[in-house]
């Protein structure tokens, strides 16, 4: 493999040590050296440029030799590429635990790519290109251009045409016997990896992990939810960013990737490599189980705060049994229908929610119903039941639930079935609904699962004895209706990072609006504590949402009356640490007076203090809370 992609970088770098923005992805530091992973340009002439080889090695007198010929290339070449897709799945097996049991989430995606790489279709194309006239290199590179152009403007088949550029990559390999057989060919093992790629599948991933894998940079910013969700299993830290990034960072640069903040170190020397080290020792990503051993967080003035997790797959709860942590105050329940190859039936979903449910036991555990839509509308869309310019207005969660009754329907004959198959039919089952816009909607997802819960008790079957239901707190109309939302609502949740986007009206994925909208805005605080305040312990409210994991950010929400937090469990420990050295009354002083000064009119005309950020981490490196 090359590690240099196939234009000159050279002489765009400067050698010079650099902090990049980008977009987390997925949390955690990594510190390694940069590897460029195998690049597939943009577009079948560049592909063709860059990729393609002719054959030399015979010189056939008709077009039907040379059609002959290369058809019995592909063949072969095909062979080789699913023999190497399963030596990587079989790998795989080491690297997430659990991966062949029937309840493990990742084994799909793999069951994915083996279908794709499988596929009749693709190669009947590939083989009427080769007839037509086309070497097998120009074959492949025609095939897939012609996917793009007839699949680029579909979300669902954006996902899969990533896929399929892999699997192009892996194919043009193995039509050059010579060439490496798989992406780490030249990487040495000794060696921790910052993988860069524009594109990377999940098998590259796993393929990498095995060999010391530390960080990975998306460049463009096109990454899958595959990729994130084989990410977050294997605990690697990811940080998308704009396509520019290429152009500066070579090939074995020292680089340190900070996946909470979607920060590049580059070159990390002198005040930059003390800022990097900084943030390596201070991350507080890593724990043992041990820290987590003492009672539930208490501030020094004796205020309890209630610590979740929020968790996707089975091995995000291997700490929830801790004395610390409260349970688990979101389960996001999409990802079995992200990654399957057809809509899990109630039976799968049933065992998958119930051995969930073993796995938490006693402690109170919410699952959020369905909330796909954008990136994640993969299988509604590939059934044809959806139109993309739809879900790309906000054709999601509760709104497709509403339109798509069955789909939700299912998924409460699932949850109400799961705890009563569960060895703990007595805790209560919680369910949450996503993106409620409007009171009449909510109401509407209540009548459907009484229908659920009436059609169990009409079948015989037991039902569970307490089912509180509740709703996400992500879109500013709501906040307006509380009052009337109030007496339906067993527990509400502010869903943090969707709360900001449409607060603030950007999108969080775009790199040239990502760190635009600080969470630690004055004006957006003032809005959470109003929230807070309209509640007023009413019904219980918590706050989720990878935003909410951060340990400024937290500070903050501490400090406008925030007491349940639902976050990331690779944060716990650090969170933990913290809130038994905070005293809440004087941050909550701090808090309210730092955001009415920046509120006021001449805290407005400050322009360098739009953010309560700096001051905050003043303020907690001078009470000891973090270190600097």
């Amino acid at each position: 493999m090359s590690l240099e992609p196939a234009f000159e970088l050279n002489q765009w770098r400067s050698m010079q040590p650099l902090i990049l923005d980008g977009i987390s992805i997925n949390g955690g530091i990594g510190k390694g050296f940069a590897h460029f992973h195998n690049f597939i340009p943009n577009s079948a002439d560049s592909i063709q440029s860059a990729l393609k080889k002719k054959l030399s090695d015979f010189s056939p007198e008709t077009s039907a030799d040379v059609s002959l010929l290369e058809i019995d290339r592909l063949s072969l070449a095909l062979t080789r590429l699913h023999d190497e897709i399963e030596l990587l799945i079989s790998a795989a097996d080491a690297s997430i635990n659990d991966l062949n049991n029937r309840n493990s989430e990742a084994k799909g995606v793999f069951d994915s790519l083996r279908l794709l790489a499988n596929d009749r279709g693709w190669r009947n194309r590939l083989i009427q290109c080769i007839e037509n006239g086309r070497t097998c290199e120009e074959a492949v590179s025609d095939v897939l251009d012609t996917m793009k152009g007839h699949f680029s403007k579909e979300l669902f088949w954006q996902n899969r045409l990533c896929e399929f550029e892999d699997l192009s990559r892996r194919l043009l390999i193995c039509l050059q016997p010579l060439i490496g057989r798989n992406s780490t060919a030249y990487v040495k093992s000794d060696s921790p990896l910052i993988v860069i790629a524009s594109s990377l599948s999940p098998v590259d991933l796993i393929d990498y992990h095995h060999h010391n894998l530390v960080g990975l940079i998306l460049a463009g910013s096109s990454y899958t939810s595959h990729v994130e969700i084989i990410a977050k299993s294997l605990r690697v830290p990811v940080v998308a960013g704009p396509h520019s990034l290429l152009f500066m960072i070579t090939p074995g640069d020292p680089v340190v990737i900070d996946g909470d903040k979607g920060l590049i170190y580059v070159r990390p020397v002198r005040e930059i490599g003390i800022r990097a080290a900084s943030i390596l020792k201070t991350s507080g990503v890593d724990f043992s189980a041990n820290e987590l051993n003492g009672p539930p967080p208490i501030t020094l003035d004796g205020v309890q705060i209630r610590l979740s997790i929020n968790a996707n797959l089975p091995d995000d709860l291997i700490h929830v049994h801790q004395p610390s942590i409260d349970g688990v105050g979101l389960f996001r329940t999409e990802i079995p229908f992200m990654i399957a190859n057809e809509l899990p039936s109630v039976r799968g979903q049933t065992e998958f929610y119930s051995h969930i449910l073993n796995q938490v036991g006693t402690k109170p555990l919410c699952f959020r119903t369905l909330d796909i839509g954008g990136d994640k509308m993969l299988l509604l869309q590939k059934q044809g039941k959806t139109n993309t310019q739809a879900t790309a207005s906000g054709w999601r969660a509760i709104r497709l639930s509403l339109d798509r009754p069955m789909l939700l329907r299912h998924q409460i004959r699932a949850f109400l079935r799961a705890k009563i198959a569960s060895n703990y039919k007595n805790v209560p089952l919680s369910i949450m609904i996503p993106m409620v816009a409007e009171v009449s909607e909510f109401l509407s997802i209540r009548k459907i699962i009484q229908m659920e819960i009436n059609r169990e008790k009409t079948l015989g079957h037991d039902v569970a004895t307490v089912i509180q239901i509740g709703a996400m707190i992500e879109i500013p109309s709501i906040v307006y209706q509380l009052e009337q939302l109030l007496p339906f609502v067993d527990f509400l949740a502010l869903g943090s990072n969707d709360l900001q986007q449409f607060f603030f009206a950007y999108d969080r994925d775009k790199p040239e609006m990502s760190n635009r909208y600080d969470f630690l805005s004055p004006s957006f605080l003032m809005f959470l504590k109003q929230i807070i305040e309209r509640v007023d312990g009413r019904v219980p409210l918590s706050i989720c949402g990878e935003s909410a994991s951060h340990r400024l950010n937290v500070l903050a929400l501490l400090g406008i009356g925030m007491t349940h937090l639902s976050v990331s469990p690779a944060h716990v420990g650090s969170l933990y640490s913290m809130i038994t050295r905070v005293h809440h009354g004087n941050l909550k002083t701090y808090i309210e007076t730092a955001c009415q000064h920046l509120l006021s009119p001449e805290g407005c005309l400050e322009r360098t203090s739009v953010t309560l950020r700096h001051r905050l981490m003043g303020f907690a490196v001078d009470h000891g809370l973090i270190r600097s």
